[in-house]
């Protein structure tokens, strides 16, 4: 019998890549898609590999945090990214 995965056992890469695949299905422009790409990538180097069910509000923020430190993502970003 196959185990079928619920979403909050799926890793954070594999949820992604089926969004990805949903956006090209409804055929969004490819600048919409690399836009998404270029907001998920710094969060999935950090969390690809983890189940999003053991990925905490805490983790995010202090995700988060870190890029506003580095001077990856400016204050507004994050706030907008909090919402």
């Amino acid at each position: 019998m196959v185990k079928k995965m619920t979403m909050q056992s799926k890793t954070a890469a594999e949820i992604y890549e089926q969004f990805q695949r949903e956006n090209h299905i409804k055929n969004l422009s490819p600048g919409t898609i690399r836009y998404y790409e270029g907001w998920l990538k710094p969060f999935l180097s950090d969390f690809g590999e983890r189940a999003v069910g053991s990925i905490t509000q805490k983790d995010v923020e202090e995700f988060l945090l870190s890029l506003s430190a580095k001077g990856t993502m400016a204050d507004t970003t994050i706030n907008t990214c909090l919402r």
